[in-house]
């Protein structure tokens, strides 16, 4: 296995264990590029902040990669919060207009992580009663969503 991949397990495996203290260190010859590269592919470039600032600052990558895992974690963070009002807000209006709907995946296991922010989420599913359609689809359509399209298992919301 490639040390950035294995570093980068060591990363997700620090951070979400909530271990204090240091982060074994990199090897010196890391490549901190193809790291940032994998990170971004699987959504979790936040984790590698998190990891650089676990590091002691002679093993720390270069300040370009520490400004690029920075932004990316102020960007989920952002978003997160953004994603956290927009499941209330819905819960809100469904309860109000009287359907039964479950928030599921990432909405429900963000707070089974150190910091919410650590579970990226792209979109917020909702498990609702088929009976229920009509009053979720104008409950959600009350609150500025667009409707994206209806499929046979999702409705898409914008």
């Amino acid at each position: 296995m490639k040390q950035e991949v294995q570093f980068l397990l060591n990363i997700i495996k620090h951070i979400l264990s909530n271990k204090n203290g240091d982060l074994p260190l990199p090897e010196a010859d890391l490549n901190w590029d193809y790291l940032t590269h994998l990170a971004k592919r699987h959504s979790i470039l936040n984790l590698v902040h998190y990891g650089i600032g676990c590091l002691p600052l002679g093993a720390k990558p270069s300040e370009d990669i520490c400004k690029l895992a920075e932004n990316a974690a102020m960007h989920e963070i952002v978003k997160c919060y953004n994603q956290i009002e927009a499941v209330e807000e819905l819960l809100q209006a469904c309860e109000k207009a009287g359907v039964s709907v479950l928030a599921v995946k990432g909405s429900c296991t963000k707070q089974h992580y150190p910091q919410p922010d650590m579970r990226s989420m792209g979109d917020i599913d909702l498990l609702y009663k088929w009976e229920e359609h009509g009053a979720m689809h104008k409950a959600v359509l009350g609150l500025g969503y667009e409707e994206g399209g209806e499929g046979r298992k999702h409705d898409h919301y914008f």
